[in-house]
C-alpha cells in the first residue's frame, strides 16, 4: 500500500497562518504592554529610560563585564553578563535591556545605545555568561554608567558596570 502525502488545503493553510499571526500579536502585545520583559519606553527591560529616571541598584551575583575599561567614541564595546548566583537568569531581549548614562559631577544624563532590542528571553543558567552586542560606545567623551535587567524566579535584578569614553 502506497502512502500518499496529500497538501494541506488552502483553508487550512489561511487558518494555521492567522493562528500563527493572531498568537504572535498577542505575545508582542503582552510586552509593549509593559505586562513583561521588553516593554513600553520606561519599562524594565525596554532598554529605555523614562525622563530623569536614576539607575536601580545592582546585584552582586550577577554582573556585567566589559571587555576594556576605555573606549574610543563609537568603538565596538563587547559586554557579558556572568550568572554568578545560584538560579537561572534571563535576560530581556539580545541586549539584556542594556541602559546607560553619562556620569558628570552628581548628575546622571541618559544614554540610548540606539540599536533594536527583540522581545526575546535569554536564559543564562547558574555559573554561565552570556555575551552582548557589540554595542557601540558613546559618541560623547566621559564616564559612564552601564546597566542590564535581567529575571529570576523571585523577581528582577540589574548589573552595572562603568566605562570611560574618550577623544578620539
Amino acid at each position: 500500500m502506497k502512502h500518499r502525502l496529500v497538501p494541506p488545503s488552502r483553508r487550512n493553510r489561511r487558518r494555521n497562518v492567522w493562528a500563527a499571526a493572531v498568537i504572535a500579536l498577542a505575545a508582542g502585545g503582552l510586552f509593549l504592554a509593559g505586562c513583561g520583559p521588553g516593554g513600553a519606553a520606561g519599562t524594565p527591560g525596554s532598554g529605555a529610560q523614562a525622563p530623569g529616571e536614576e539607575p536601580a541598584p545592582a546585584s552582586t551575583a550577577v554582573r556585567l563585564v566589559t571587555d576594556r575599561q576605555r573606549y574610543a567614541p563609537a568603538e565596538p564595546m563587547r559586554l557579558t553578563v556572568r550568572n554568578e548566583g545560584q538560579e537561572e537568569i534571563q535576560l530581556s531581549g539580545g541586549l539584556g535591556g542594556l541602559r546607560g548614562w553619562r556620569l558628570q559631577g552628581g548628575a546622571r544624563e541618559p544614554w540610548a545605545h540606539g540599536l533594536m532590542e527583540t522581545a526575546a528571553l535569554v536564559p543564562v543558567a547558574p555559573g554561565a555568561s552570556a555575551e552582548l552586542g557589540p554595542v557601540p560606545a558613546p559618541e560623547r567623551p566621559g564616564r559612564y554608567l552601564l546597566q542590564v535587567t535581567y529575571f529570576t524566579g523571585s523577581g528582577q535584578g540589574k548589573a552595572e558596570a562603568t566605562i570611560e569614553v574618550t577623544g578620539r
